[in-house]
């Protein structure tokens, strides 16, 4: 359990601890999960861009549709006649 948790497995983890190094030991660890909090975030990030690319493609498709189809409404008046 304590090795998933430590820098890369360190085994002497908790001896560092027992021997006064705890500084260290908590320097490395904290390391290790700047380094992982810096990875998912950037997957995260990598992940928005295209769901936000879809949702503007959506919003801009709507405004198209809303703007066209009253005036496919108005040609079809216009060829029956009024």
């Amino acid at each position: 359990m304590w090795q998933s948790t430590l820098p890369h497995g360190d085994p002497d983890g908790l001896h560092r601890e027992e021997s006064g190094q705890l500084d260290e030991m908590l320097k490395a660890v904290s390391s290790h999960y700047d380094d992982e909090v810096s990875y998912s975030v950037q997957r995260l990030s990598e992940a928005v861009g295209p769901i936000l690319v879809v949702g503007l493609a959506a919003v801009v498709g709507f405004f198209a549709l809303a703007i066209f189809l009253p005036m496919w409404d108005l040609t079809q008046v216009a060829r029956k006649g009024f």
